[in-house]
């Protein structure tokens, strides 16, 4: 249909006589289109008829501005005000209501910048007024928004003399403080941002207006402290906007009172859960957030929401580092990088910098030193706040984060302030007691009577273990410096009444914590609670309370067993698979990190660091195990495997050894044939099938550790340990030293014990354990007794001992000091640094001075021995792996495991004299017998049912005039038909006592 009168259609004829089906879709596709093309048309009809309006509306509120404006600026003559300084003459001009009104419908108008000199004046009225003056909120509102767009855009100088721009500023910043109440909470983040950019565009400020702009920054967190949920909300823009900038760093230390008023200002307690946005934070927010929460929190230790900032702040600082650490962990400048990193590279370098070794850096490092100085944690831990539970447990946990960020000694320094506490909470009770004291109220307590159960605390975050954690930290940081006097004595040590308890609460944590490692990273995932971190502080703890236990028994050592929390033969068949995949880990890459070990390696790891939770004889049997594996491995154990044959002279045993062996590094764990040539160049008979090469080595170690040799000295108790002679740090000594180590360990490798003894102190350096003041008393006693006398004198430290940091070596007659700080010969010992002086002095004798050659010997001796093969004895059971048992032979053992050859039998005339006559032997002679048949005068640590092969007797004629020889390859008494005891005494004497070697044999 159209409108030009032709109203009438034409006529579509379709001469096939069919109508088409499209002709319908087509029609009902063109009436759609009408539509929407008529809707459009409406739409943009009534677009057009709102844009005029809009249109009108602005013109007119332009117009109604312009009118309002020119009315306002003749009425109020803003040019007037500005130079009134008297309230009262303000009052002489005009009444309140007069003055509201105008300050009203200036800011009904008001556009910066066309009315800046307008604002001027208004801000001075008002700042002037603002007590008796009562304006809209909405007029309120607009004030603020304008004064913080005029301040954040124009510096004041510029439109004022020097000498108002000043006085302005002031009376600016009291206007936006009295208006901030009125401040909407989206509005939060502009208005905190605007008032930190003050200091960049009126540098003056800090200068004249410093308390103002502060109490102006604050004003929104103080007027809505009684709205709860406002407060919150603002609190948490607050801590996003202010406390990451480091512009409110600045401004924090502009005014002695500016940390006081901020932290006041954040006293309402806020929910820990409102700050996690923290943990989400960069590098580059968190240390300015850093640096200002820790600043706060000096002059406000109270405050928990600063304790429950730096809480987080730390934790996710600790996370950040750890990141650093898994892409660098070399901690070296190579990185490899990758576009799939969780952290920028900027986040990375920065991290690095900053945190890889802790709070080094600037303001942190003094701030960290400051949260860790004696008078700061005095301040904190034995304030009343810490008798509230939460509270306590915030400080924990932040101390807990910390201690790991800050370097070692600052760390050391800080558990030592902790242990010194004697008033925690007003109480009376040091840090450690009431530590312990608190955890009875805690589900902790409970593992005295059960193992941890991991699965229990799974997304969990329960901060009553940060307690724990720092308990632990503060107890093995005092053990370090206590003697074992003081340890055994309630006045020095206050968990002394406690210990069996402490014992036992922190094996079934560790039974829990080594069960299962793939859900310790699962659950380390789901918490706040680093149970990594807690793993480590337990296992030190308990590692430090058995050695102590070692040396002298406070508890009953099957405290320390788990028998029977495991399966023993599961455990074997488990740490023999494990031994099987690290080595094949270890022949792809060059060693493992800890983690990895933790992860992948569960039983390995128990055996690495609590060994002691599994008996002696079962490790011993272990070790033997090990070993077979070893051996078969790399065919050590083949009848078909090519041995090296070398030529030993008697009087020169260790100088053949060393050129012949010392070279062969791991390859010295496979069989050697060994031949002996006498004083007189004669060879010694005897064909090595095990005992030649037992008894060169047995030899050389005699020869090499007698202190004339000039490589070991002797404590008092007649003890081993590498000689601290200048010579003996010459790279050839050091040499030696290697090699020495390389024989230690085939010893042990082939089961052969030696007679040395060595000094707890030098087979700790095997572990790598330092070694503490305690060892001090096994090399010297007086010099033990002496720091020991200095640790408790009651006098005056430093005048009546006139000590310095020094210690004196005389070597060959020739005294030198040594420093043992720098410029220590100027520094006096005194009250305060003591304890210093003698972890020095004990570090200097035990570790310092046989660090180069105890690393030398230790190197050799990993070349044969697994270091964590090692790991699986402490100590005193090292010494009884090199030298045996130092008990008496047992002759019913010995014959219960004797085996016999030849025509002889245990009913044999001859075998009963043997036996009498054994029985009858002393013990010198005893083990004379057992070195002429095995080379060893010491039975084997578990019984002679371990000596490979058995001990046997085997007829050998009937000569009564022969003497008795052995084979000691295969432990064989060769023993002639005697026809009575006496004859049988006599022969076996002058064998066993001849000494000449295998010519006998």
């Amino acid at each position: 249909m159209s409108f030009d009168g032709n109203f009438k259609p034409r006529r579509q004829i379709n001469l096939g006589g069919r109508r088409p089906d499209t002709d319908k879709n087509r029609i009902l596709r063109r009436a759609a289109l009408e539509r929407k093309q008529r809707a459009e048309d409406r739409r943009l009809s009534e677009l057009s008829i709102k844009l005029q309006a809009h249109v009108r509306r602005w013109l007119f509120q332009q117009r109604f501005h312009r009118e309002c404006r020119e009315i306002w600026f003749q009425k109020y003559r803003p040019e007037q005000l500005v130079q009134v300084k008297e309230p009262r003459e303000l009052h002489d001009m005009g009444n309140v209501e007069y003055w509201g009104n105008c300050i009203r419908q200036f800011c009904m108008f008001a556009s910066l910048p066309e009315d800046e000199e307008g604002l001027l004046a208004v801000i001075h009225l008002y700042s002037s007024l603002y007590s008796t003056l009562n304006l809209p909120k909405v007029t309120m509102q607009q004030l603020l928004s304008l004064t913080l767009s005029d301040l954040s855009t124009t510096d004041l100088r510029s439109v004022l003399p020097n000498s108002q721009a000043a006085s302005f500023l002031s009376e600016a910043l009291k206007v936006v403080h009295v208006c901030s109440h009125y401040m909407k909470e989206q509005d939060a983040q502009k208005y905190f941002t605007l008032i930190l950019s003050l200091p960049q565009h009126h540098p003056d400020l800090l200068k004249h207006s410093s308390k103002n702009l502060i109490q102006t920054l604050v004003s929104p967190l103080q007027d809505n402290a009684g709205d709860v949920a406002k407060f919150i909300a603002i609190a948490s823009v607050f801590v996003q906007t202010v406390l990451t900038s480091s512009l409110f760093t600045t401004i924090l230390r502009s005014s002695k009172d500016a940390s006081f008023t901020v932290a006041t200002s954040l006293s309402v307690l806020i929910p820990l859960p409102t700050f996690a946005f923290v943990k989400s934070f960069s590098t580059e927010l968190l240390l300015p957030l850093l640096a200002n929460t820790s600043y706060l929190l000096e002059q406000a230790p109270s405050n928990l929401n600063l304790w429950t900032l730096l809480s987080l702040e730390l934790e996710t600082a600790c996370h950040l580092r750890a990141a650093s650490a898994n892409q660098h962990p070399e901690e070296n400048d190579e990185s490899d990088s990758d576009e799939e990193e969780t952290m920028t590279t900027t986040q990375v370098s920065s991290i690095r910098n900053v945190l890889k070794n802790g709070f080094a850096h600037g303001n942190l490092s003094e701030q960290a030193s400051r949260l860790c100085s004696r008078a700061f944690l005095t301040d904190v831990f034995e304030s009343s706040i810490v008798a509230d539970s939460l509270a306590f447990q915030l400080i924990c946990r932040a101390y807990t984060s910390l201690l790991q960020l800050i370097p070692n000694e600052k760390r050391a320094s800080a558990l030592m302030y902790l242990s010194l506490l004697s008033n925690v909470s007003g109480k009376g009770v040091t840090f450690l007691e009431y530590c312990w004291n608190t955890l009875h109220n805690y589900a902790i307590y409970s593992l005295l009577q059960q193992r941890l159960d991991l699965q229990g605390y799974f997304g969990k975050d329960l901060d009553e273990w940060f307690i724990m954690i720092l308990m632990e930290q503060v107890y093995t940081r005092v053990l370090f410096t206590m003697i074992d006097e003081e340890f055994h004595s309630e006045e020095f040590n206050p968990l002394f009444k406690v210990l069996p308890d402490l014992c036992i609460l922190l094996k079934n944590t560790i039974l829990g914590l080594y069960s299962d490692p793939l859900l310790l990273e699962d659950i380390n995932k789901s918490t706040h609670v680093n149970f990594e971190v807690l793993r480590v502080s337990t296992t030190q703890l308990l590692q430090q309370l058995y050695r102590g236990n070692e040396r002298r028994r406070f508890v009953d050592p099957s405290m320390f067993m788990a028998t029977g929390y495991f399966n023993l033969s599961e455990f074997e068949t488990g740490v023999l698979q494990e031994a099987e995949k690290l080595n094949a880990t270890l022949d792809s890459t060059e060693a493992p990190t800890t983690s990895f070990y933790s992860k992948w390696y569960p039983k390995t790891n128990i055996l690495n660091n609590c060994p002691f939770l599994l008996p002696f004889h079962f490790r011993i049997h272990l070790l033997h195990r090990l070993v077979e594996s070893d051996k078969r491995k790399y065919g050590f154990d083949s009848i078909w495997r090519r041995m090296s044959h070398v030529i030993i002279r008697r009087n020169r045993i260790f100088d053949d050894g060393y050129d012949a062996f010392h070279t062969f590094g791991p390859l010295f764990k496979g069989p050697i044939k060994i031949t002996f040539v006498d004083e007189h160049g004669v060879v010694e008979e005897g064909i090595d099938g095990g005992g030649l090469t037992k008894e060169f080595l047995t030899s050389i170690c005699r020869t090499v550790f007698d202190t004339n040799y000039g490589l070991f000295s002797e404590t008092f108790a007649n003890l081993l340990y590498p000689s601290t002679k200048a010579y003996a740090q010459d790279p050839e000594r050091l040499h030696y030293y290697e090699f020495l180590g390389m024989l230690i360990g085939k010893c042990i490798y082939e089961g052969i014990q030696i007679d040395a003894a060595f000094a707890p102190f030098f087979i700790a350096k095997w572990l790598g354990h330092p070694s503490h003041i305690d060892d001090l008393a096994a090399l010297d006693l007086k010099l033990y007794e002496g720091l020991a006398f200095l640790k408790h004198y009651k006098g005056d430290v430093e005048n009546d001992l006139s000590l310095s940091f020094t210690v004196v070596h005389e070597e060959f007659g020739v005294k030198e000091e040594i420093d043992l700080i720098p410029n220590g010969k100027n520094i006096s010992v005194t009250e305060a640094n003591r304890l210093q002086y003698i972890h020095l002095v004990s570090n200097y004798y035990l570790n310092a001075r046989l660090s180069k050659q105890s690393k030398a010997f230790t190197q050799g001796f990993t070349q044969l021995i697994n270091p964590h093969w090692l790991a699986m004895f402490h100590e005193n059971e090292l010494q009884l792996l090199v030298g045996g048992a130092p008990v008496s032979i047992d002759v019913d053992d010995l014959r219960k495991h004797t085996v016999y050859a030849g025509e002889f039998d245990e009913n044999s005339p001859t075998i009963l004299f043997f036996w009498q006559v054994l029985r009858e032997f002393s013990e010198d002679d005893k083990r004379a017998l057992l070195k002429f048949v095995t080379s060893v005068a010491r039975p084997p640590i578990l019984g002679f049912k371990e000596l490979n092969p058995l001990f046997c007797i085997r007829s050998n004629g009937n000569d009564e005039t022969r003497l008795p020889t052995a084979s000691t390859c295969v432990n064989l008494l060769k023993l002639p038909v005697y026809g009575s005891k006496q004859i049988l005494r006599d022969k076996l004497s002058i064998a066993i006592q001849a000494n000449t070697g295998f010519g006998f044999s």
